[in-house]
């Protein structure tokens, strides 16, 4: 499928930046059915915990 070399190539574009692209190629596809996919395929990016999170030391 498409949308996994794409997502091998260019490895952090999001499901936004995926339909774009597969836009640009001539596939008439919307947003949903591209994130459900994307979602299925467990290609989601993983996102870094922020360190405002983290626990407060002991000092």
């Amino acid at each position: 499928m498409r949308i996994k070399e794409i997502a091998h190539t260019r490895v952090h574009y999001g499901h936004r930046h995926m339909h774009v692209l597969l836009k640009r190629e001539g596939y008439k596809v919307n947003v949903e059915r591209i994130h459900r996919l994307y979602r299925e395929q467990a290609l989601s990016l993983w996102h870094k915990r922020p360190k405002r999170d983290k626990a407060a030391q002991v000092r």
